[in-house]
């Protein structure tokens, strides 16, 4: 029989898991938010979120404009709207959310940026 702690409880309460390729994915941002600190070796870098306010306009111009995939969209149990997209040659995904009740995304120039490997910029 395991006795856990409150606040190993507390950890498993707040970490969220799915599988993938063998191993566990755990979305640390709850987690980290509220101190806990996290004894692991990251393996893989699988997505980057980014928050925005019109998900069909974002989703537009990076299937025109770069040229990115659409692989999957989901609502979650929150209520998010969720897109994933991909490059035709990249492993990692950018996840685009839409979270209508948490109001207007305001982000500050320069918080975040993406680099892409492109053939030419003509």
């Amino acid at each position: 029989m395991e006795i856990w702690t409150t606040e190993q409880e507390e950890f498993r309460r707040l970490r969220r898991e799915e599988f993938h390729e063998g191993g566990s994915i755990i979305d640390g941002c709850d987690v980290i938010a509220r101190g806990y600190a996290l004894e692991m070796k990251v393996r893989k870098l699988l997505h980057t979120r980014y928050r925005l306010n019109d998900l069909e306009r974002s989703i537009k111009f990076y299937k025109e404009v770069l040229g990115l995939e659409e692989l999957r969209r989901h609502k979650s149990p929150r209520g998010s709207e969720l897109v994933f997209m991909k490059a035709p040659e990249s492993e990692e995904l950018i996840e685009l959310c839409h979270f209508p009740n948490g109001g207007d995304v305001q982000v500050q120039p320069d918080l975040t940026h993406l680099a892409f490997l492109v053939d030419s910029l003509e």
